[in-house]
């Protein structure tokens, strides 16, 4: 019976988020778990569940060795050190989860347990976190809309509350629990229908995004002749609309982009004859230090600004902390050699302040927070996304840069070199996209809210991320206090 429950929880998950989106699924899948830690151990019920649920949403890492062979045959170990990090932290939510399951005070401490989890994923250097909880509420945009006053965390705490409400009207036949279970999530619906019904005003501007869908495989002379072929090709297809903004993917041209007069040329000649503001992504390389770079050329092919990523993927583009500690630039798992942004600021392009991130830099809401704050009024995403395969990995990516556009009330536009680019209006629907592994450009209009325009979370932060956590916080350090004292009162009895 209890393998029957595990296995159904897994099965409520898996069919809750991409790519079946069944995201009403996710008010019930913590509920089998449970009742099984009534009786087994709260850490290792929740650890197995994890183990399961990241090896689902984490295995297509395992196609960055096609990237990069040298990392071939310690990328599993790094993989699996990756899940079972992961599982450990969802264990110790398990192990809280029982300790105060029949808690009167439950209703807040278990759903800020997980909450907590889900917030100390996306801090420090070695963050990744990659499928949270909220993510199975993609598709459901009435429901998400709260989090323009909340931030992205609150839709985990609501999907944990809801899941504990179930169980305890179950257990205990309660309809008062029932009644909230059916009333909390009515609300934030109807909260939703009624805000996506108000218009976003704003200035209408044109915009084209570029997906060149090259080969992640060809040689740097290779890249400069077919790249600049295709991008003369796209251009040449949307003759006479005069996008005011021209958007390419990470790494659009190789290596240094102004170590090369070649490729230096050719982008100043194709803004001038575009006329229009072009941020592409390619190297830059200042005082020996390597950037993942953003460079803003104006209509006139003038240079305006950059900006470098400043989150670098652990162990993919550096090893985490490797700034700060000498020995560890020592050790070479075959990583890219990457220094790390300081300012994270907008970029100007002509009258319209731009933000920009790069890659997975657009799964942290406090970057995409910060730049709006800064005033943002459009957020650019710039990525490769192929080497991914056709996997869970680029679906995942675009769908957790959809919270971005709801929480900060801002288009999202998106280019990736081999898919999936997208625009993404700020209620978070996809207005317009090209698939995985198709060279195309989407033309479209956006529009630009003034740059003082900002929601409550922008305004504010993560305050229900951060109460979480702290309570998280302040539960485990009573509890091991409790239990170490436990102990010294019990060595004195004897």
């Amino acid at each position: 019976m209890i393998l029957v429950l595990f296995l159904f929880a897994f099965f409520l998950v898996l069919f809750s988020g991409p790519p079946f989106y069944m995201w009403f699924l996710s008010l019930f899948f913590l509920f089998p778990l449970f009742f099984i830690i009534e009786k087994k151990k709260g850490f290792l019920v929740f650890f197995l569940f994890g183990l399961l649920y990241y090896t689902y949403h984490l295995f297509w890492l395992i196609n960055l060795s096609n990237i990069v062979p040298e990392i071939k045959f310690i990328l599993p170990f790094g993989l699996l050190l990756l899940i079972l990090l992961e599982s450990s932290l969802f264990g110790i939510c398990g192990t809280l989860t029982k300790r105060f399951l029949n808690s009167p005070f439950s209703l807040i401490l278990i759903p800020s347990f997980f909450t907590g989890l889900e917030f100390f994923r996306t801090l420090f250097e070695i963050a990744f976190p990659w499928s949270p909880f909220y993510l199975s509420w993609v598709k459901n945009l009435p429901g998400i809309q709260i989090i323009e006053l909340t931030g992205p965390f609150f839709i985990t705490f609501l999907i944990v509350l809801l899941n504990l409400l179930f169980y305890k009207f179950f257990k205990t036949k309660e309809f008062l629990y029932l009644i909230f279970f059916l009333l909390v999530p009515t609300i934030n619906q109807i909260y939703g229908h009624l805000r996506m019904k108000r218009p976003f005003r704003g200035e209408r501007v044109k915009v084209a995004i570029y997906q060149p869908n090259l080969s992640l495989y060809l040689s740097y002379n290779q890249e400069m002749e077919m790249g600049f072929k295709v991008y003369k090709e796209l251009s040449d297809s949307i003759k006479g609309f005069n996008p005011y903004i021209s958007l390419w993917c990470e790494s659009s041209v190789p290596g240094n982009l102004l170590y090369n007069p070649f490729v230096y040329s050719y982008v100043r000649e194709f803004v001038k004859t575009q006329r229009t503001y072009l941020f592409l992504g390619a190297q830059d390389r200042v005082k020996g230090k390597v950037y993942n770079t953003v460079f803003l050329f104006s209509p006139q092919g003038e240079l305006l600004s950059r900006y470098y990523k400043m989150k670098l993927v652990p162990f993919g583009e550096a090893i985490p902390y490797d700034e700060k500690f000498e020995m560890l630039r020592k050790i070479d798992f075959g990583e890219g050699d990457f220094s790390r942004g300081k300012l994270l600021e907008p970029m100007k392009a002509g009258k319209y302040l731009c933000g920009t991130l790069i890659c997975y830099e657009s799964i942290f809401p406090e970057m995409s927070r910060i730049l709006v704050r800064k005033g943002a009024q459009v957020i650019l995403n710039l990525t490769s996304d192929g080497w991914y395969g056709k996997t869970l990995g680029p679906l995942e990516h675009r769908d957790l840069f959809v919270f971005r556009a709801v929480e900060t009330r801002r288009y999202l536009l998106r280019s990736a070199r081999m898919g999936i680019s997208c625009v993404i209006d700020p209620y978070g629907r996809v207005v317009e996209e090209r698939k995985l592994f198709k060279k195309g450009v989407i033309k479209t209009i956006i529009k630009m809210p003034p740059w003082n325009y900002k929601t409550i979370y922008v305004r504010l932060g993560d305050i229900t991320g951060w109460a979480s956590l702290g309570i998280l916080v302040l539960v485990m350090f009573f509890t091991i206090t409790w239990k170490i004292t436990d102990k010294f009162r019990r060595k004195k009895i004897i």
